[in-house]
């Protein structure tokens, strides 16, 4: 427990000096690049861990091919924020728009899998496995990671970051509260074959106290970034909180599913008491996803 503490406390304290800097001290007068080296570190580092998990699982893959997929699809969805840091007005009548560059890194990625396996091509090797791992390793963090900077580079500035705090806040929470009323009074298995901790009562919890966290995010915290974002009507506060606990937890339990696929309790042991990096972004890929369609829809007033 002390290094579970340890641990949240070292990156709770990051994660909140990386937010001031960004809001207050741009660099370049760019929102959002501050939070760049941590985006790639924990991205590239959860690679990894899902490359191992897919191994130990009996579904080896090309590592550098996914990494360097990763890699490109990050460097890809940052390209409007760093042409911007450059100088240069990203036109917003791109063709490709913003939440179009990790598509084209995906496909560029999808084509490095392919080279890797033809330049190593062994007939006594099944391919269509290796590619399939591949692709679902880079898709998995790369894909759904770049929600995270597509978030961020919503609207002003204090929206994205209204909008990215709202995704870790509302979701973090619910997976307390699920964590928390599961210990005290849950009975009934949730998935006992994929995660034998979670019960029924933990998750109705865990729904309950996101819809909570959602309606006071939006009541009390998000007015300390900037007085003029607007507060959305209670029923979609609701629906928001409900929609993020929920993607929470299937991401949670898509985690579950290569970790007990590869006979594995933690995704790797980075973070003492915490175990791995996938182990703290599970609840947030696809939560990331869902948020940006609730952003992007006008459903939270945000403008840009």
């Amino acid at each position: 427990m002390a290094r579970r503490v340890l641990s949240a406390s070292v990156i709770i304290a990051v994660l909140v000096s990386l937010v001031v800097l960004d809001l207050n001290s741009p660099l370049a007068g760019v929102a959002g690049l501050w939070l760049l080296p941590a985006f790639f570190l924990l991205t590239l580092l959860a690679a990894g861990e899902v490359i191992e998990l897919l191994k130990e699982g009996g579904q080896s893959t090309n590592g550098w091919a996914v990494m360097l997929g990763v890699l490109l699809i990050d460097l890809f969805v940052c390209i409007p924020m760093l042409a911007e840091a450059a100088g240069y007005v990203y036109p917003e009548n791109c063709p490709v728009g913003r939440a179009g560059w990790p598509a084209i890194g995906m496909a560029v990625s999808l084509l490095l899998i392919f080279i890797a396996e033809m330049t190593h091509f062994d007939p006594q090797r099944p391919v269509i496995p290796r590619v399939a791992a591949g692709t679902l390793a880079v898709a998995y963090v790369g894909v759904l990671g770049s929600f995270l900077v597509l978030i961020r580079d919503l609207g002003t500035s204090e929206h994205g970051m209204a909008a990215l705090l709202s995704v870790v806040f509302i979701t973090k929470l619910s997976d307390s509260g699920a964590h928390f009323v599961g210990t005290v009074i849950g009975r009934h298995k949730l998935a006992p074959k994929l995660s034998p901790g979670k019960t029924i009562e933990g998750l109705v919890g865990g729904l309950l106290v996101g819809c909570l966290a959602s309606v006071c995010y939006f009541q009390f915290v998000i007015g300390w970034l900037s007085a003029d974002l607007g507060q959305p009507q209670l029923g979609i506060c609701l629906l928001y909180g409900l929609a993020l606990s929920l993607a929470g937890v299937v991401g949670d339990l898509a985690e579950s599913l290569l970790k007990r696929h590869a006979g594995r309790k933690d995704s790797s042991h980075w973070l003492p008491g915490l175990g791995g990096i996938l182990d703290i972004l599970d609840s947030l890929l696809f939560s990331f996803v869902i948020a940006y369609l609730f952003w992007i829809a006008g459903l939270l007033e945000v403008s840009g």
